[in-house]
């Protein structure tokens, strides 16, 4: 696999050297979300989505960037044009304005977080979030922020998983609403994985994440089209499933 991830950025750096126009080099922003997009990896895999990415688009021939910043910046560079798209992506009705969105690259498993000596309510669907007598939060412009936004739910808004974590073992907030196999990985690095647990929902289907092309992107029709069959192919060969397997 890590001949495949340098594949593709001598792609990127070989488009450069023979004159590719800036809008035929693809940008696409990500957050760092281990184990789906990873920042500063400790080994060669920089997440699953970055991995399927990053094979996908060697596959299709074409050559790309990947920008981290804050998911709200990402999410305005994207409406704006400024950038491709983004990686890891959930469809969200209020984005299709202005993101096409690709078929599923991954999926997590949405969860409330709480810390292991909870005792309190074990609720069934985010409309009983409003029953329980605790604080939640969730991180700013994810779309778990939106659906208690959706169910009225107060809650403090986060800045990253990992900062809503910490404010979690210190007491600032009791429950953070977010994607458990991301707090698990995140958890294990802070060595805090034991001092938390996860309560999940009857009404929650495994959320979708999807790569979101911008719609103000050139081509950006023909970009996904392609993302769309060279994905289609990792299935059928067996490459998706490795790179998930390594995550596990």
């Amino acid at each position: 696999m890590f001949a495949r991830i340098a594949i593709g950025f001598l792609l990127l750096s070989l488009s450069a050297f023979h004159g590719y126009a800036a809008e035929k080099i693809l940008v696409f922003g990500a957050v760092n979300y281990p184990p789906y997009d990873i920042q500063d990896p400790e080994d060669i895999h920089p997440g699953i989505d970055i991995e399927i990415l990053e094979y996908a688009m060697t596959e299709a021939g074409r050559p790309f960037e990947i920008r981290f910043m804050p998911w709200a910046r990402a999410l305005a560079y994207a409406q704006e044009g400024k950038i491709s798209g983004l990686i890891s992506c959930g469809d969200v009705p209020e984005r299709r304005s202005f993101l096409a969105v690709s078929d599923p690259t991954s999926q997590l498993t949405q969860a409330l977080v709480v810390r292991a000596d909870y005792a309190g309510m074990q609720p069934e669907r985010i409309e009983d979030f409003n029953a329980m007598d605790i604080r939640f939060g969730a991180v700013r412009g994810y779309a778990d922020e939106g659906q208690l936004k959706q169910a009225g739910v107060p809650h403090t808004v986060l800045n990253s998983t990992e900062s809503g974590l910490r404010l979690l073992m210190i007491g600032r907030i009791d429950a953070l609403w977010s994607g458990k196999e991301a707090i698990q990985f995140i958890a294990r690095n802070m060595k805090i994985g034991g001092k938390v647990r996860y309560l999940t929902l009857q009404d929650r289907e495994p959320y979708l994440f999807r790569v979101c092309l911008s719609r103000k992107w050139p081509d950006y029709e023909a970009i996904l089209a392609d993302f769309n069959k060279a994905l289609h192919k990792m299935r059928e060969s067996g490459v998706h499933r490795k790179i998930m397997s390594y995550y596990r």
